[in-house]
C-alpha cells in the first residue's frame, strides 16, 4: 500500500500598499481614484506543524478470477490448459495452507503449462486470459499486461472479458502506470457500468498519477460509495469503511479538511476499531480548531493504539 504525504502549501497574499500622494495626484489630474482593496482572502487550512499528514490509503481491490470450466476435461500433454488449470489449483490449496515456496513452485509450473497452451492454440482467448492470471499471481506484470491485452484483443465469454479487462488495469496499477490502469477501468465500466469496485480502484489511480487529479479521485469514490450501499454483511461495511477513508485521504490531500473529516467520520462509524481512520479523523478536526472533536478520537485511540493518541496530543493547540 503507498502512502500519501502530500505538503500544504501555504497561501501567501502579498502585502498591497497604496501611496497617498499617487493617489491625490491622478484625482488632481481627472482620473478616478483607485479602488480601495478589499479584505484579504482567508488563509487556507493547513496541516499542523510537525504533522506527518494523513495516514496512508486503504488497499487496492485485486480479486483475481481464474476460469475453471476446462479442469473438467482430462489432463495430460493432450490437453495442456487442463493441465495447467490443474497445477494452478494445486497452487491454490497450498498457498492457502501456507505452503508459499510449494505453492510458487505450482504457479510456475502453471505458467509453463498455459504457455505452452497459448503456443498450440493461440487464438484461444480463455487460455491467455489463464496465462495472464498466472503471471500475476508471480507479480511478473509486465507479461501479465501482454498475456491479458491478447485476451481482451480477442472473443471472450461473459464474465472472461470483464476479469481480462480488470485484470489488466491492476496489473497496470501494480507498476505505477496509472494512466493506463484508468483507461482500463473505464473499459470495464463500458462492459458493466453498475460496479463499485472499478470505481474504488479507478479512485486510487487519480490519486497516484503525478500531479494527483484530486476531483477525479473523489467523484470515482463518490461513485463506489454510490454503487456500493450499506449492507449487514461484515466484508461490505469493511470495503464501504475503506472507500469513505480513501475519500477522507484525497479529500485532506486537496486541502478540503471540512469534507475529508465527513469521510473519516463516516469511516470510523462503519468501522470503529480502524485506528487510522481515528487519527486522520482527529487531524481533520486539528485542522479545522474543532478541539472537542479532535479529542473524542484521542480518548478512543488511548485505549487501542496509544502511540498514535500521544502524536495527535503533541499536535493540539496549547
Amino acid at each position: 500500500m503507498s502512502r500519501l504525504l502530500q505538503s500544504l502549501q501555504r497561501l501567501i497574499t502579498p502585502a498591497l500598499v497604496t501611496l497617498a500622494f499617487v493617489a491625490a495626484l491622478s484625482v488632481a489630474a481627472g482620473a478616478q481614484p483607485a479602488p480601495r482593496p478589499g479584505p484579504p482572502p482567508p488563509e487556507k487550512k493547513k496541516l499542523p506543524a510537525g504533522s506527518r499528514g494523513f495516514a496512508q490509503f486503504a488497499g487496492r481491490d485485486a480479486s483475481d478470477k481464474l476460469l475453471t470450466g476446462a479442469a473438467t476435461r482430462g489432463a495430460g500433454d493432450a490437453n495442456p490448459e487442463a493441465t495447467a488449470l490443474a497445477l494452478y489449483e494445486q497452487g491454490e490449496q497450498l498457498h492457502k495452507a501456507g505452503q508459499h515456496a510449494q505453492a510458487r513452485q505450482k504457479f510456475m509450473a502453471a505458467r509453463d503449462a498455459f504457455a505452452k497452451a497459448a503456443r498450440v492454440t493461440p487464438d484461444n482467448a480463455e487460455i491467455h486470459y489463464h496465462l495472464g492470471v498466472a503471471y500475476e499471481t508471480l507479480q511478473q506484470y509486465p507479461e501479465a499486461i501482454k498475456a491479458y491485452r491478447e485476451a481482451v484483443s480477442r472473443t471472450l465469454k461473459y464474465p472472461a472479458d470483464l476479469f481480462a479487462s480488470y485484470n489488466l488495469a491492476n496489473a497496470h496499477a501494480a507498476l505505477g502506470q496509472h494512466v493506463e490502469a484508468v483507461e482500463a477501468y473505464q473499459q470495464v465500466l463500458r462492459l458493466s457500468p453498475g460496479l463499485a469496485m472499478p470505481h474504488y480502484n479507478m479512485g486510487l489511480s487519480y490519486a497516484a498519477i503525478n500531479p494527483p487529479r484530486h476531483a477525479e479521485a473523489i467523484k470515482e469514490f463518490q461513485e463506489a460509495i454510490r454503487l456500493q450501499p450499506e449492507a449487514d454483511k461484515e466484508t461490505n461495511k469493511q470495503q464501504l469503511a475503506q472507500t469513505y477513508y480513501n475519500l477522507g485521504v484525497t479529500h485532506g490531500a486537496a486541502g478540503q479538511f471540512e469534507e475529508a473529516a465527513v469521510a473519516f467520520t463516516n469511516a470510523v462509524r462503519l468501522a470503529p476499531a480502524d485506528a487510522d481512520a481515528r487519527y486522520n479523523l482527529a487531524l481533520a478536526h486539528i485542522t479545522l480548531g474543532n478541539r472537542p472533536a479532535a479529542n473524542a478520537q484521542i480518548v478512543a485511540l488511548r485505549r487501542t493504539k496509544p502511540e498514535l493518541a500521544r502524536e495527535l496530543s503533541k499536535l493540539m493547540p496549547k
